[in-house]
């Protein structure tokens, strides 16, 4: 650590900056990482009083504001001068935030599925298993999901995990798809899964939702094509909750789901609504992301699978909200999420959710798919970092490590069991979470950038920023703003690089600036007050 360095904090801030050190051979070995202490305040000592909290909230702001709201060293102006400060924050006009300031939020117009006010929360097969799943398996996460071990006070179901999904193999695969062709209704392996309806029954008995997946990748074909009205009338007759569309097979139409979903519902599942999740269909999410259109779904993926490295998860990251600069962009990048219509950059690849498959076929997928990957496999401090992003930009927090291991339970219990955190991530006051600002472009890097489960895609010398600077409003008034600043860089962002004023960030004021060095060594708590370290 530096000595003599000043660092303030603001006390409405969460503070997690994350480092990324990559190795000099980036194939010889795991990069090593660390990261600073997370902490969390409140600001507790004054309220703005509004009369009218929805004027407040669509209020317009002034250029200038954005120059109070973040003031980096000499070296960026120039690039925090292109960002446009054109309105406030994203929609608000759809929400009211009661005087208790506690994130209840009403709509006043359209209709919501209960339970997607807030992003999602539970655990999915694929990131781990891929297709080596069972209802075996399947019952041991939710027996995982809803037991409290020793030295732990709750449960992961207690602290909002509350749902289980079945990923793709589920299903026995012929020649033409995975459909009978003279009934339409798809074919269960029942070797592998003896009884759905059994499964989820299991899934309800223990208070979990039981999700299930359709448009097949592993096999489809010409007997899958319009099988809307069978599929989800399975879905509706085995229990299930939720489903998960992908994007490989040929049922791609979101609009024929949510249509068929509902009948379904009707006909064989007493009336309950069954939950959509989009993904990758891409289509249907152009007009979602621009704040513009009607949500046929939930819950939508903004990129390609995440595979399990650092720079993989932070590239995924950047595609959760528009890049700053734009003429129409709201106090940085647009976020794509909103209640009803949550984006998230895929499941949590955090510690324990696998690592890179090696020497895989050079036609696997990508720009330069053969030879050796970087190991993989997240750490406990990339894992901090990871989840708070995912936190910070409201992204539904879908686990992927295996439940049943003692071992990876208790190496992600911490960080994924963090209360303060896991609020962050299901308040919604107005804004979603976005990116504020990133590092200039003359200080980006290169990097080779995975997607898939098991790093199958390899992209040479994808484009990253240096760091990254993300932000959400807690709160109505400016009592407390969420802050996260990520280098990604093998460089210390020196001290004073990065000011964010946290109430300024959208419109509030009276929160003082918070600037901390981002050093690869820094390990020391960070004090309210300012204090040389």
């Amino acid at each position: 650590m530096s000595h003599g360095r000043t660092i303030a904090v603001a006390a409405t801030a969460l503070l997690l900056c994350a480092y990324e050190l990559f190795a000099d051979e980036l194939g010889s070995g795991t990069p090593i990482r660390s990261l600073a202490q997370k902490h969390w305040w409140k600001r507790k000592h004054w309220r703005r009083e509004h009369e009218d909290f929805e004027a407040f909230l669509q209020q317009d702001f002034e250029a200038q504001e954005l120059a109070n709201a973040l003031q980096p060293s000499e070296d960026v102006d120039e690039r925090i001068a292109q960002l446009q400060h054109v309105k406030g924050p994203h929609k608000v006009d759809a929400a009211k935030v009661d005087a208790k300031v506690d994130a209840k939020v009403e709509f006043r117009a359209g209709w919501l599925p209960p339970g997607s006010l807030s992003p999602p929360m539970g655990w999915r097969s694929w990131n781990k298993f891929e297709l080596e799943i069972s209802q075996d398996l399947i019952q041991a996460q939710v027996d995982g999901l809803v037991r409290t071990r020793p030295g732990n006070s709750h449960s992961l179901r207690d602290v909002g995990y509350t749902s289980i999904g079945v990923d793709d193999g589920w299903q026995v695969c012929h020649d033409r798809g995975y459909h009978d062709e003279s009934t339409g209704y798809p074919l269960v392996n029942t070797t592998l899964f003896p009884d759905l309806g059994a499964m989820t029954a299991y899934g309800h008995e223990r208070g979990v939702k039981m999700g299930w997946y359709h448009n097949n990748c592993a096999c489809n074909g010409a007997a899958d094509r319009d099988r809307y009205k069978e599929d989800a009338l399975a879905t509706a007759r085995y229990g299930f909750d939720a489903i998960k569309v992908d994007s490989c097979g040929p049922m791609t139409n979101i609009t024929a789901w949510r249509v068929a979903l509902d009948e379904a519902a009707v006909i064989a599942g007493g009336g309950k609504r069954i939950g959509l999740e989009d993904c990758r269909n891409y289509g249907y999410t152009d007009d979602v992301k621009q704040g513009q259109g009607f949500c046929e779904f939930e819950m939508f993926r903004s990129t390609e699978d995440a595979s399990p490295d650092f720079a993989s998860v932070m590239n995924n990251l950047l595609t959760n909200s528009r890049l700053p600069g734009g003429d129409d962009l709201l106090h940085g990048g647009l976020p794509w999420s909103r209640p009803g219509c949550w984006s998230y950059p895929d499941m949590l690849m955090i510690i324990g959710s696998g690592e890179c498959s090696q020497n895989l076929p050079p036609d696997s997928c990508g720009a330069d798919s053969g030879g050796v990957r970087r190991a993989g496999g997240l750490n406990v401090n990339e894992s901090r970092a990871h989840f708070g992003a995912w936190c910070i930009v409201s992204s539904p927090l879908i686990l992927a490590h295996d439940l049943s291991d003692e071992v990876a339970y208790a190496a992600a219990y911490p960080i994924i069991s963090n209360t303060l955190a896991i609020r962050v991530n299901q308040v919604y006051a107005g804004d979603a979470g976005r990116l504020i600002v990133t590092s200039p472009a003359d200080e980006a890097f290169r990097e080779t950038v995975y997607h898939g489960a098991r790093c199958e895609c390899a992209y040479a010398g994808t484009e990253m920023p240096r760091w990254t600077v993300w932000a959400k409003r807690m709160d109505a008034v400016g009592n407390e703003v969420a802050a996260l600043a990520i280098n990604l860089s093998d460089k210390p962002i020196p001290g004073g690089t990065i000011a964010v004023n946290v109430a300024d960030l959208f419109g509030l004021n009276g929160a003082e600036t918070y600037a901390h060095e981002c050093d690869r060594s820094v390990t020391a708590p960070l004090s309210r007050s300012t204090e040389n370290v």
